[in-house]
C-alpha cells in the first residue's frame, strides 16, 4: 500500500476502543484519531466533519471512518490499495431488489450486501449478518459502523456528512449524496470483521430518517438497518412494470390488484 491509511472514531469507551481498533494486531502501521466524545457527546457526523475540515490533503491517504466496538479481522492496509479512489467502500451495506419475497404481509424491499459478525459488547450471540459478496459489488448504501473513502474524493467534492444528522443515518446519507450529486458510487470491500453491538433504532432513528426521505424526494435506497430510505419508490415502480408485463397477458385483474395493493 502506497497511500497512507488513518482510522478515524468517535469514541467513548477507550477500553473497547484499544481493544477492537488501536491495539488491533490487523491495523499495525496505521494512524488513528480518536475523537473523545466522553464528556460532550457531540453528533458523530460533527466530530467527522470536524476530521475532514482540518485534515492536510496534501498526502494521499484512505479515511477510514469507524466505530469504537468494529474490528477488523484481517489487514485492512492489505486490501485498500488495491481500491479505485473514486468510489466509497465498506465491508457491509444494504440494496433494494424487487424478488417476491413476502414478509409479514408485505414486500421486502431490500437486502444485505457483504457481511460481518455481529454480536452484544461481550462477544456473546454471535450472528453473521449479510453473506459475503466480491469486492466492488454495488451497494445503495454503507452501514455506519464502517465507511471507508479517499481523501481525494474528498477534496475533489468537498464531501461531508450532514451534521442534521446526529447519529443515525449519516453514511446512508453521505453514499446517497455522493451518488446523488456526483455521480459516486458505493462498493463493497470483502473484509473478515466483527462489530460488537446490535444497535437499537431509537424514536430519534425515524426522525431521522423523515428527513431523509425529505431531503431526496426521487430517489431510494436500501439501509443496512433494514429500512428504505429516500422519497422516491424506484424499486416499486420497476416492480409494477414487471408485475403489469407478466400479469396483463395471463390475468389482467389480477395485475391491477397488485398494483393496486403495493403501488
Amino acid at each position: 500500500m502506497s497511500d497512507k491509511c488513518v482510522i478515524v472514531s468517535a469514541v467513548r469507551d477507550f477500553d473497547m476502543y484499544r481493544r477492537c481498533v488501536s491495539d488491533n494486531p490487523h491495523n499495525r502501521g496505521l494512524s488513528f484519531i480518536a475523537a473523545d466524545n466522553r464528556t460532550r457527546n457531540e453528533h458523530i457526523a460533527t466530530l467527522y466533519n470536524r476530521f475532514l475540515d482540518e485534515f492536510d490533503y496534501s498526502s494521499p491517504t484512505w479515511i477510514i471512518f469507524c466505530h469504537e466496538d468494529f474490528e477488523f479481522l484481517e489487514s485492512i492496509a492489505d486490501k485498500v490499495g488495491a481500491l479505485d479512489v473514486d468510489a466509497i467502500y465498506g465491508p457491509i451495506g444494504g440494496r433494494l431488489i424487487c424478488r417476491r419475497r413476502w414478509m409479514l404481509g408485505g414486500m421486502w424491499p431490500g437486502e444485505y450486501v457483504g457481511s460481518v459478525i455481529q454480536s452484544e459488547k461481550d462477544g456473546g450471540r454471535q450472528v453473521v449478518i449479510g453473506s459475503a459478496v466480491p469486492t466492488g459489488t454495488l451497494a445503495d448504501a454503507l452501514d455506519c459502523q464502517c465507511l471507508i473513502v479517499h481523501s481525494s474524493l474528498v477534496q475533489t467534492h468537498r464531501l461531508r456528512f450532514d451534521e442534521h444528522l446526529s447519529f443515525d443515518l449519516y453514511a446512508e446519507d453521505f453514499c446517497l449524496g455522493a451518488m446523488v450529486e456526483y455521480g459516486i458510487a458505493t462498493r463493497i470491500l470483502s473484509i473478515k470483521c466483527h462489530h460488537y453491538s446490535y444497535g437499537k433504532l431509537l424514536p430519534r432513528f425515524f426522525e431521522q430518517k423523515e428527513y431523509l426521505d425529505a431531503k431526496y424526494p426521487k430517489e431510494e435506497a436500501f439501509s443496512p438497518v433494514g429500512q428504505t430510505i429516500g422519497g422516491g419508490r424506484t424499486a416499486f415502480r420497476r416492480f409494477q412494470k414487471r408485475v403489469r408485463k407478466v400479469m396483463d397477458k395471463r390475468c389482467p385483474w389480477l395485475a391491477s390488484l397488485i398494483i393496486e395493493l403495493f403501488g
